[in-house]
Parts: structure tokens; sequence; C-alpha cells
């Protein structure tokens, strides 16, 4: 990420302006600075979740938001495709090479489901809105199916399968979670 933001910054070697390298379980912030804190994608990263969730906390304030986005390998999608690829090998067919995608990547540290995320925020946040985004999306074939009809069909599917999953977060391919810092993760 370092990389990507000297890539972008207008200013080349030196220094980029707001830009802070620190440890997710120490931020170099004070308690409150912050209207929100924002983690896409990255939270089963890290070796040590909670902790950089209740630093989020810690530095955002007491009215303020903490939003995440995790990966959810417990999700339909996942589950549906490790189905396919049980009774694929119990038929004596053959599984296809590489990562599937319900296997946790190497660089991630934690293999999330909606329970745990819950549990895991729930330490430092009062979560105010749990929901899902995407049914479907990494499912082997998916691409090509939606290639395949027309582009108002396949807006279409895409539009209602995001609605199921923003009903249920449990089955969506991505949980978002939302809510305040709680009184014991914020300065008085």
């Amino acid at each position: 990420m370092l990389g990507l933001a000297r890539s972008l910054a207008l200013e080349g070697e030196g220094p980029i302006p707001g830009l802070v390298q620190a440890w997710s379980d120490a931020l170099p912030f004070a308690d409150g600075a912050f209207d929100a804190a924002l983690c896409k994608g990255s939270i089963d990263h890290f070796d040590q979740p909670e902790a950089a969730i209740a630093e989020m906390a810690r530095v955002t304030r007491a009215q303020g938001r903490v939003v995440l986005a995790i990966a959810n390998f417990e999700s339909a999608a996942c589950r549906l495709a490790k189905g396919i690829d049980t009774l694929r090998e119990r038929a004596g067919g053959a599984i296809r090479p590489g990562r599937r995608m319900y296997d946790v990547p190497s660089d991630h540290f934690t293999r999330y489901d909606l329970d745990l995320m819950l549990e895991q925020v729930g330490r430092s946040l009062e979560v105010e809105r749990v929901e899902g985004i995407s049914l479907g999306w990494g499912f082997p074939g998916w691409g090509r199916v939606l290639e395949r009809l027309p582009d108002a069909a396949a807006r279409g599917v895409v539009q209602a399968l995001g609605a199921w999953a923003r009903r249920l977060p449990r089955h969506a391919d991505v949980v978002l979670l939302a809510g305040r810092p709680r009184a014991s993760s914020t300065s008085p």
C-alpha cells in the first residue's frame, strides 16, 4: 500500500503529505481524533485484528463511525463452490488447480464468518449496521454467465442478488459492519 501511495503522490520521492505509516494496533493519533475510520478488505490480513478494531474505535470520536468491510469465506458462493468440488472429488473427478475461492489466501490471518465478525467488532463498537454486499461474486464461471446475458439482464441479476445480500449478510460475499465506538474505547 505504501508503494501505491508513493506512486500516486505528486511530490515524488519526498514525504507524502497526510501519509502516516504505523502498526494497526498502535495508531499514532489522539483519542477521538477522527470523525470516522474505514477498513475495507484488510482486517483479515492483520495478525491482531481485535487490537486494530479497538484502535480504530479509540481514534474515532464518540459519535463517529467505524466501518469495516470483510470478506466472508462462509458465504453462500463459497459454500456452494466447496460443495460442488466435494461432489466432483467423491465422483472421482478432478478439482480445478490453484487456489479455490473458498480457500483463505496465505496472506490472510483470519477466516471470517459473520459470527466471528460480530464477536470481534462488538467488543469495541456498538454495532448499528450489518449488511451484505453481493452474492455469487467470484463463484467459478460467474463472470462467464453474466457475459452471456444481455447487459440489462446481467445488471438486473446483479442488482437482485445485491438486494438479497443486503438482507442476508450471513450469505453475502462481503459483510459491511458499522457502528459507534463503545464508551470504553474512547476517551471521556
